[in-house]
């Protein structure tokens, strides 16, 4: 009969190198119990809601449903279950949606196996776990989200990056809003850099990407 105090684990994971390296490390410590070992999305989520284990470890890449479907499938139904994902050169604002979204780690695959067991262990207490890329993104994309509000730019100067989405010149700026062509340089280059970007098309994109614009 399985020790009560053991962590009860199911792993979710891919690439089979990967899988066994995974289902080895949870193995050789006593202190956890491997309860199912899947090799995609939907089995993965299948087993977690049949055994409902304390930690589920689950590659972002997963094939049917990546490793996000599945955490929102499990917070979805309430299934207590914490979710440790395993991703490799995703961008890097996925480990900030991940932990937005519920993950209580966000691990690279490069994850030694004591440091993966020691996850699997905070994850089961409740913490959140991250690697030292992860740490990095999250805090970058915190400072980046806490810029992102309307008063990031001024009125006129949301009123210029529209005029640049619709396709004006600086020149037809200057004429439609009645000021000196040096005036709206001017705006362009403080938006420029309240944005941290170089030039114009990247600004339009940017404004667009921050909900600034439509």
């Amino acid at each position: 009969m399985p020790d009560a105090a053991q962590i009860r684990v199911v792993t979710g994971v891919g690439s089979p190198l990967l899988l066994d390296a995974v289902a080895r490390s949870i193995r050789q410590d006593s202190g956890f119990r491997l309860v199912a070992e899947r090799v995609d999305g939907q089995a993965a989520l299948a087993a977690i809601r049949e055994h409902r284990p304390d930690v589920a470890v689950l590659e972002l890449g997963m094939p049917e449903l990546d490793g996000r479907r599945v955490l929102a499938a499990v917070n979805r139904n309430e299934v207590p279950t914490r979710v440790l994902l395993l991703a490799g050169d995703a961008p890097p604002e996925t480990a900030f949606e991940a932990v937005a979204m519920g993950a209580r780690g966000y691990l690279s695959k490069r994850t030694t196996a004591d440091e993966l067991r020691s996850a699997v262990r905070r994850a089961a207490r409740g913490d959140t776990v991250l690697c030292s890329e992860a740490q990095s993104s999250v805090a970058d994309e915190v400072r980046l989200r806490h810029r992102d509000d309307p008063g990031l730019l001024t009125a006129r100067q949301l009123q210029i990056v529209r005029m640049m989405a619709a396709g004006r010149t600086m020149p037809d700026i200057a004429r439609e809003l009645q000021v000196e062509l040096s005036t709206v340089r001017t705006h362009v280059e403080l938006l420029y850099a309240r944005l941290g970007v170089a030039e114009r098309a990247q600004a339009v994109a940017e404004a667009m990407r921050r909900g600034l614009i439509d």
